[in-house]
Parts: structure tokens; C-alpha cells; sequence
């Protein structure tokens, strides 16, 4: 199973952070849950028109938002902090205060960037969408596009805000360039592996501190060109060379029970699609009398007991 180590920059879709990986492909991080990005003054506006009379709400509590991070932070600690502080003020209704609070604690710039950020990310979010779910543009483009979008919206700021991540996009075109020429899966395991010495003083920021993610990145990066054979043989080298025999044999475990939720599926729709068949013959014959609304209930019925009969097999 090719899993995919998260890379590359950015965005807020649908309530979550998404990011694109070494396989051009859209996966979310675990960021904590985005809050609705809305300006402080129009967080203002709904918690007055909400408030009772006479009832002031409490004060935030930002024991646990660290306003060292806020001030000094950059990359994804810098995100993690903000998206803290959002969630935080948002779900105590307290915006104003929590902002006011905070502007006493940081720089002009730091400041504008924490209160900036929900209307300047919902800028990002809508400006990315097209760009990070487009199957058809080449990484090296998408990336390029990614960055001068939020040259755009941050301007300087964003190479404070994503430099991490921009570190990773770079760490990743240079090993798509290195081994976009490999033809057998040797070759490949002796660039990866001196990609991984190249990298040696970048590893944890890279997230790549661990064996299993030298080897879930190596897996990304197996070219596409390559032979079935030989990209089999490729993640076996990986495996061998970074996990333990007890994570191969997990890693096996999970195979195995994703192509048993693959078959299943299979089974089940082409169970469902020959019931359906059988559903067109007997409005046609036995149940021509039937209702419309009768008509419904039954396949309803019918469709029940074949779920649960498929799921108790």
C-alpha cells in the first residue's frame, strides 16, 4: 500500500488544512479544527446581536495559548498557535478581548498577522481550492502557483508563516528531479539513501526524523515509470532498510485488510447493481400494481435486508 507523507503547502478547505504531498496528491494534517474565518469585528457584531442583556461575558483564558509562540514562532508552530488562538476566543465568544489582550503582548507586525489571519486565510482557501484539488497540473507548477498566491494575499509574511513548508516543497522537487531518471529499484535505493544523508541536518524539521518516515516518504517518490516488478522490489528495499520486522508485519496486516474492504466493496456493488437489475423486472411483472409510494417502500425493504444480510456474512 503506497502511504503518502504529508508535504507541501497549505490550505483551508472545508474545515480542514490540506497539503499537497510528494504524490501530487490532497491530504489533511492534523492541524487542531479551523474556526470560522470571520474578521474579529464581524465575530463583534454576532456576539452582541446573541448576548443577553445586562450579560458580560467571561474573559478568554489564554493559560494555554503561548504569546511567546505568537511573538517569536514561525512555520507550522506560528499556524498551530494562531488556529489556537481563533478556535479558542471563538468558542468563549471573546474575540475583542482576547485580541486586546494580545495586542499588548506583541509586535505591530505579529499582531496584524494574528488578526489578519482568519480574513486573509478564507482569502487563501477560496484562491487555492481550484489549484490543490486540479489532478492535471504538474507539482513543480502547482507549487509555483501555491506560492505566489500567498505572496499575494501575506506578501513577506508568508515566508514566515510557511517556511517549513516551502523547505519540504524544495526538499521534495529535488528528489523528484534526482529520481525522475531511475530505471530499477537499486538505483533508486541508492539516491533515496543519499538524499537522506544530504538532508541530515534538515530531518526533523522535515519531519523525516523517524525510520518510518524515511521510509513512507521513499514510497512516495517511486517514480511512476517504473515496472510493477520494480516498484514492488523498491518498497521492499525501503522496507527492509528502514522498518523493523514488527512495522513490516503491520504494514502487511493493513494490505491485506484494505484489499479485503476493496473486495468487499466490489462485492457489494455488484450485489447491489443485480438487485436493482431484479427491482426493473418485477416493477414490470409481479409489482405493476403496486403504488408509487408503496413501490418505494418495498425496494427500501428490500435493500435493508440485503445490507444486512451482506454485513453478516
Amino acid at each position: 500500500m503506497k502511504a503518502a507523507l504529508i508535504w507541501g503547502g497549505i490550505a483551508l478547505l472545508c474545515g480542514a488544512f490540506y497539503v499537497i504531498t510528494a504524490d501530487d496528491r490532497v491530504k489533511p494534517i492534523p492541524l487542531p479544527t479551523s474556526i470560522d474565518l470571520v474578521s474579529a469585528k464581524q465575530q463583534s457584531v454576532h456576539r452582541q446581536a446573541h448576548t443577553h442583556i445586562n450579560k458580560t461575558p467571561p474573559l478568554i483564558n489564554h493559560s494555554r495559548v503561548s504569546f511567546s509562540v505568537l511573538a517569536s514562532a514561525a512555520g507550522t508552530p506560528l499556524i498551530a498557535a494562531l488556529e489556537h488562538f481563533w478556535k479558542q476566543c471563538h468558542q468563549t465568544n471573546n474575540c475583542d478581548e482576547a485580541l486586546s489582550l494580545a495586542q499588548g503582548s506583541l509586535t505591530s507586525h505579529r499582531f496584524e498577522i494574528l488578526s489578519l489571519y482568519p480574513d486573509n486565510t478564507f482569502l487563501r482557501d477560496q484562491r487555492l481550492g481550484s489549484i490543490l484539488l486540479s489532478q492535471n497540473v504538474d507539482l513543480i507548477d502547482k507549487v509555483a502557483n501555491v506560492k505566489m498566491i500567498e505572496q499575494q494575499i501575506w506578501g513577506d509574511t508568508a515566508n514566515t508563516l510557511f517556511v517549513d513548508i516551502y523547505a519540504q516543497y524544495d526538499v521534495t522537487l529535488e528528489a523528484r528531479a534526482r529520481l525522475e531518471d531511475v530505471t530499477d529499484a537499486d538505483t533508486f535505493i541508492a539516491v533515496y539513501e543519499t538524499l537522506i544523508d544530504h538532508w541530515e541536518t534538515q530531518l526533523m524539521s522535515l519531519s523525516l526524523d523517524t525510520e518510518q518516515a524515511k521510509y513512507e516518504h521513499g514510497v512516495t517518490l517511486i517514480p511512476d515509470h517504473l515496472s510493477s516488478s520494480d516498484k514492488q522490489q523498491v518498497m521492499l528495499q525501503l522496507q527492509q532498510t528502514y522498518l523493523s520486522n514488527a512495522h513490516v508485519a503491520s504494514i502487511t496486516l493493513r494490505e491485506q485488510e484494505v484489499m479485503r474492504q476493496e473486495q468487499d466493496i466490489v462485492r457489494y456493488q455488484a450485489g447491489l447493481a443485480q438487485l436493482n437489475q431484479t427491482f426493473i423486472h418485477l416493477r414490470k411483472a409481479d409489482m405493476s400494481h403496486l403504488s408509487e409510494q408503496a413501490w418505494a417502500q418495498y425496494q427500501a425493504n428490500a435493500k435493508l435486508i440485503y445490507r444486512q444480510d451482506f454485513f453478516k456474512m
